[in-house]
Order: C-alpha cells, then structure tokens, then sequence
C-alpha cells in the first residue's frame, strides 16, 4: 500500500512510535525507535517485500518530527537524506531502518546544513504476525492521522479525518471491485474510519479475506467489496 500527500495540510505519517529500551535479543519482531515520533514524506510511502518480509520505503526524504532532543540525535524538522550511505528513498535504506539492531548512520539537513549522526535504536520486542499480510491494493491520503501499534504489536494507522483514496492498483481486486480515486473512506469492515476497530481491520487483513469499504462518491454512500490479494507490490 502506498500513503501519499492530499494537500499541503495532509500529511502522511510513519511509524516510529516510542518504545521500550530491551537488553536480550527479541525470540519475535523488533520494533526499532531512533528518538522520533513519526515520520513525514511529502511523497507518501509504498510498501514491497524482500526476504519474505514486508518494508516500508520513503517516496520523498523524510522529515522527523517530535524527537525527544536526545545529545547528538534528531531534532523536529531534520530532514533525512541517507541512511548508512544509502539514499533515503531506496528500497536498501527502507529494509536498513526496519531491520537495524545496532548503530545506524545517518545523513541529515538541518537548517540547509548537512550533519551526519550516529543513533542506536531503542529496541522492543513484538510479536509477528502468524499469517502473511494482505496487499489491499489501493493508497490511502491521510490529514491528521497516525501510525500506531495496535494490542498485538501489529502496525497500524488510526485516522482523525475520514482518510481519500489516492491511488488504486489497476490489477487489484479492489479496482475490479469498482474502488476509485477520490473516494472518501468512511467504513472498512463495518467500522468507522476513525475507529480503532477500523485500524485493526487495515493492519490485520490476511490473502483470501473478504474485505468491505463504505466510500462517499458524489455524496452518495457505496460499498464495495474484494478479496485480499495475497502479495505486496510497489508500482
């Protein structure tokens, strides 16, 4: 799924929520945290698989926001250009972030000033799902909303304004099942939007499900339903 930009007061936010400082290895998925809240990329952000695992890669160089000031780490507004000398928008800097245990480099504009920091993540362990996820399919615009981790340490989003379709995968079940661009996502699964419920029913989709959005086209309120496609694809 891609998250992409609406306008310039939307923005799309990733991940990166606090965590837990743990001293053993993870038996599960590690949650990694640099000292940053979330993340915001004008460009949005697509997801891919490699290694049998699925990533999160940038579509603009990212800016860090709500940092917690730690000595020689982010600060609000630093805007990531490379990671381990890798461009920040590459597929290689994305599995980088994700799959860091130790020390990460990483390149920065600060105030049209380039800084190269050194930061070891915090790190928690999470349970990993027990079933691959699902591609959906479509890309969803968010003003005002948030990744979270939900109860079962899965990640998810939680929306405060009803999130537009951005962009939908023409060889998707969810295109053949009528979903436009510019569609205004009211319900998915039966839960509002806005709901935790709601963002549980994103994170928790499985390949073979049934899936059903409630969208406001044109005022008027349509459903669609589709099966979950089984394999992520970055287009």
């Amino acid at each position: 799924m891609v998250l992409k930009r609406l306008a310039p007061a939307c923005l799309a936010v990733l991940l990166m929520l606090g965590a837990l400082r743990v001293g053993a290895q993870c038996a599960e998925d590690v949650h990694t945290d640099f000292g940053y809240a979330y993340i915001v990329s004008d460009s949005g952000f697509a997801m891919f698989r490699a290694n049998g695992r699925e990533y999160v890669r940038f579509l603009s160089n990212p800016v860090v926001h709500n940092t917690r000031g730690e000595p020689g780490g982010f600060r609000d507004n630093d805007t990531i250009t490379a990671i381990n000398g890798e461009e920040a928008t590459s597929r290689a800097a994305a599995v980088m972030l994700a799959d860091a245990r130790s020390a990460v480099r990483f390149e920065v504009s600060r105030g049209g000033v380039t800084l190269h920091l050194t930061v070891t993540p915090s790190l928690a362990c999470r349970q990993s799902a027990a079933q691959t996820p699902s591609w959906l399919g479509f890309a969803l615009s968010c003003a005002d909303c948030e990744a979270i981790l939900l109860s079962s340490g899965e990640k998810g989003w939680r929306f405060r304004r009803h999130p537009v379709v951005s962009r939908v995968d023409r060889a998707s079940a969810a295109a053949r099942a009528g979903l436009r661009v510019g569609d205004v996502l009211h319900e998915i699964n039966g839960h509002v939007s806005l709901t935790p419920e709601a963002a549980a029913a994103l994170a928790r989709a499985r390949p073979g499900e049934r899936f059903t959005l409630a969208v406001k086209r044109n005022e008027s309120i349509v459903r669609i339903q589709f099966i979950a496609d089984a394999i992520g694809r970055d287009r």
